[in-house]
């Protein structure tokens, strides 16, 4: 686990997660679930405003697909995203048009499938 407690602009605490990891035999368990959950009721008991995080995919690194379950959500157009996936969400608006956040996304039919599904111009 690698994550940073700040306080952004307007005064309020966050947490940012950078990256969890679960070894390979261990996921699917339901242990992401398990931590996530246990850091969300620390935070609230100690006054964190919101929590952030990095959501990568890879060969060894699926947030991309979890973390959205998690309750995550991302604004299509947000400027942070990185160049290879402003690719992934051009192809969100072509698949589903009128969708304008990962968690619109998940709402509509077949859309937590094609995200779980997409690939990145790298074919990952």
């Amino acid at each position: 686990v690698s994550r940073f407690i700040g306080i952004d602009k307007d005064g309020k605490r966050f947490i940012k997660n950078e990256i969890i990891e679960v070894k390979k035999e261990f996921q699917g368990e339901g242990l992401g679930a398990d931590i996530f959950s246990k850091q969300v009721q620390a935070a609230t008991d100690n006054g964190v405003d919101y929590i952030v995080t990095h959501a990568a995919k890879g060969p060894t690194m699926n947030g991309f697909a979890t973390w959205p379950k998690f309750g995550y959500d991302m604004d299509l157009d947000d400027p942070s995203v990185r160049r290879y996936s402003k690719v992934v969400m051009r192809k969100v608006k072509e698949a589903f048009p009128g969708v304008k956040t990962i968690q619109e996304l998940f709402s509509r039919p077949g859309g937590e499938e094609w995200w779980s599904g997409a690939k990145l111009p790298n074919g990952k």
